[in-house]
């Protein structure tokens, strides 16, 4: 099977090498022929018909004109793809069985993904995205840290995008719950961005989480790749839950393909305090036009939210299962999460989880087993 995998994988590669051959030109290839034979079984007529004159011509001279061109490419592609397994990077074709499943529902996955760390969540169907805006208030940390630790509890997986504010505390309430975390980057793998948070990206790949890029190492950074990567942080995902945003912020994009891939989109309420802050002009742009239903964050029915999330599951997913889809007794969320917030805050300041880097592991507290406050989370309203 790897063997398989890794032959689509070049295949794909030396395809997007191709001049004129761009992202929608390689999914539409890959659709219509998903292995090396049937391309080179197709005819110019074929091609044209479903390229256009001008990319089919050059693709079929690529293939059959110019002598040996292709197994140049196709062999330069295989070096190149080897100096990532060189690094522990796995080249994931979309055509590989370890293709996230609800990525691949949506409009444009990513041809090939590139992967480092724990593989196995590529197949987590349970994975929630939470995501906000790089300059967050205080409070805006502390929801997306709780909501993190209290969904990982759950073996939810977090999905972020390793900036900083909002996704760092993200990250970091996963893997204070010694949860799951994949983090999506805009860059290739071999580039942090910002460089602040490289700690955090080795936090991930010390702890069992996951790093994903859809750039190859060595390909230049753009600015268009970060409004890329939004879609497959919710391409990842069942749910979009966007913490703080302005009306213009990246998060907005994450949130525009959420509901272009029809994934469950929530977001927490802001509090009075800060309610006319600028982080929430985005959160109130959501709310107001009833596009996005609030919940208060504070007191979050989490069995409801579980429900949508089976909901929306089953929606996307009927007869797919997860690799890993034990449900286990979780010890009680309330506590544990106020206890691991209240240790990362001392180590050092409030910035270890937006702007600063945070070197040490937070301390973790023994989880009470009070069935006082179980009770009373499950009869709170998720909005």
């Amino acid at each position: 099977m790897e063997t398989v995998v890794e032959t689509q994988a070049v295949f794909f590669y030396t395809l997007s090498q191709i001049k004129g051959v761009g992202q929608q030109t390689l999914q539409r290839l890959v659709s219509h022929f998903p292995e090396t034979d049937s391309l080179f079984q197709a005819s110019q007529e074929d091609l044209e018909s479903l390229l256009g004159r001008h990319p089919a011509n050059t693709l079929y001279e690529y293939l059959h004109v110019i002598p040996d061109k292709w197994q140049r490419s196709f062999k330069q592609a295989q070096e190149v793809l080897l100096q990532h397994l060189h690094q522990a990077i796995f080249p994931i074709a979309i055509t590989s069985q370890l293709y996230p499943p609800l990525l691949r529902l949506i409009p444009d996955p990513p041809v090939i993904l590139y992967a480092k760390g724990n593989t196995a969540l590529l197949r987590h169907i349970k994975a929630v995205a939470i995501v906000g805006t790089r300059e967050p208030t205080r409070w805006g940390l502390r929801v997306a840290y709780r909501l993190a630790y209290e969904l990982a509890q759950r073996n939810y997986a977090i999905v972020s995008g390793l900036a900083k504010g909002i996704d760092r505390a993200a990250h970091t309430g996963a893997l204070d719950a010694r949860g799951k975390t994949i983090a999506i980057f805009g860059t290739p793998l071999d580039t942090i961005y910002p460089a602040a948070n490289r700690d955090l990206a080795e936090r991930i790949l010390a702890e069992s989480g996951l790093l994903v890029s859809e750039l190859p190492l060595g390909q230049q950074g753009f600015r268009q790749a970060f409004v890329q990567r939004d879609r497959i942080q919710s391409g990842f995902s069942l749910a979009v839950l966007p913490v703080q945003t302005s009306r213009d912020g990246g998060t907005m994009h994450t949130v525009n393909f959420a509901q272009l891939q029809k994934r469950f989109i929530a977001c927490p309420r802001p509090p009075r305090a800060e309610a006319t802050a600028r982080q929430y002009e985005g959160i109130w742009l959501l709310i107001r036009d009833k596009q996005v239903p609030p919940f208060n964050s504070d007191n979050v029915n989490y069995e409801k939210l579980l429900t949508k999330l089976q909901v929306m599951r089953q929606q996307l997913l009927p007869d797919v299962l997860d690799e890993d889809d034990t449900t286990e007794k979780q010890p009680d969320p309330v506590e544990t999460w106020q206890a691991a917030w209240e240790s990362a805050l001392t180590e050092p300041t409030l910035e270890a989880l937006s702007e600063k880097t945070q070197g040490k592991r937070t301390r973790h507290r023994k989880p009470s087993k009070s069935s006082e406050n179980s009770t009373t989370l499950s009869n709170n309203i998720l909005w």
